[in-house]
Parts: C-alpha cells; structure tokens; sequence
C-alpha cells in the first residue's frame, strides 16, 4: 500500500532565504541574587554545594546554607524520656551547628554566604518556608538513591521541594553526570567531610 503525501501551500515550512517563518526566541538573562542550600551533611550534600558555589560565583550571588534539624517526636511517656528526648535533640542541635559554621567558613572563603539552622519535624517544609523568607532565587538540593519502597512511602524530600517551592529548584543526584571541573579551586573538597 504505497501512502500518498500532500503538503500544504497555506503554511510556510521555511521561508524563501531557508530561514524559518517562526519568530525569533527571547532569551533572558539569568540573576539569582540569592541560592538557597540546603544540606544535610552528606558527601552528596558536599556536591550540591559545589554546584551552589560555582554558580554564585559566576552570577556574584549570596550562599544560604540550611540545614534542618529534625526532632525527635515527644513520646508520651515519663518525664526522663522527655527530659532525654530534650538533650539528645539539644546536643543534635549544638554538633549540626558546629558543622554548618564550618561549612559556611569554607564557602565564604570564594562567595558570600550566610548559614541558617531550622528544626521541624518536616524538612521539605522548613526548607520551602526559609526559600520563601529570603527570597530566593534559585535552589539546590541533593537527593539520595533509595530504595524503591522508601520512596514509594516517604517520596523524597527533593521531590517535594520541587513541588512547593517558589522559585527553581535545580536537584543535584548522587550519582550522574557532572558538568563542574573538580580540578578548580572549589573541588570536592570545598566543604570538610562530614
């Protein structure tokens, strides 16, 4: 069976010069003033990091580095549980923000950069309410493999911060294809191991 084609003498494909007959695409220029941060501590966190840091230093943009503490749930149980619940959730507290001061010391060695410490019980949230609070402009985040059924229950928090957020979200993976030359000054070593 051998198809007849008809082409069509009302709609242009390409115009007499062999230019297209569309218009020409406006192309914006980006300018985050600020990129939001957040980390966890992680090797893949480290990574996200980097790329923070080398696209602040190219569009001369601020650093916010979070990180979210979360809380152990309050059991309803003696008052010692509690009591221990409040000084493991306070020492959890004091070592995350001795990390992040030393995370932001060795970002702001090449951008300016600023840390904040939040604790909540949700992190996408947290995460979402201080983009919202600082008017960011771009955010990046990493996301870790797990495992099927983890995901299928939880979701991942970068999943759900491309969701809510209120502005970009660029999601760094763990493993992928990188287009940062770790060779530069700000390597994989940008930030101390956790």
């Amino acid at each position: 069976m051998k198809l007849k084609v008809r082409h069509s003498k009302r709609v242009p494909l390409a115009s007499a010069r062999g230019e297209w007959a569309l218009p020409p695409v406006r192309v914006g220029t980006l300018k985050p003033k600020k990129i939001l941060a957040p980390v966890d501590f992680t090797e893949c966190s480290q990574k996200s990091v980097t790329y923070a840091v080398s696209l602040a230093k190219h569009f001369h943009s601020e650093v916010i580095l979070l990180h979210v503490a979360i809380l152990a749930p309050a059991t309803p149980s003696p008052e010692l549980v509690a009591l221990q619940s409040d000084m493991l959730n306070e020492q959890l507290r004091d070592d995350a923000e001795k990390q992040l001061s030393q995370w932001r010391d060795r970002v702001a060695a090449h951008v300016k950069a600023s840390a904040r410490m939040s604790s909540g019980v949700s992190v996408n949230d947290e995460i979402v309410a201080t983009a919202r609070e600082t008017n960011c402009d771009l955010i990046v985040i990493a996301t870790h493999a797990k495992g099927a059924l983890a995901h299928l229950f939880s979701g991942s928090v970068a999943e759900k911060v491309v969701y809510h957020a209120p502005c970009p979200v660029l999601v760094v993976h763990e493993r992928e294809h990188d287009f940062i030359q770790t060779r530069s000054r700000i390597g994989r070593s940008l930030v101390p191991a956790a």
